[in-house]
């Protein structure tokens, strides 16, 4: 793991270990970056389907047009 120094908003990280129930501010903060990690891969997961179906919708309208 690596020790880093940053500044954080004393309130903003006392709400998340309230909310996530955790006392140590670096567990917290390590807990919120895989929440938001994983967050973020939740949505590019459900962006993708909708992008390969107009695609298929496309080549298969092409195909019909042929």
């Amino acid at each position: 793991m690596t020790v880093t120094w940053i500044d954080l908003d004393d309130e903003a990280l006392a709400e998340a270990m309230r909310m996530l129930g955790i006392s140590s501010a670096g567990d917290t903060v390590n807990a919120v970056l895989r929440e938001y990690v994983t967050r973020v891969k939740r949505i590019e997961a459900l962006e993708k389907p909708a992008v390969l179906r107009v695609r298929t919708e496309v080549m298969r309208r092409d195909v019909r047009m042929a």
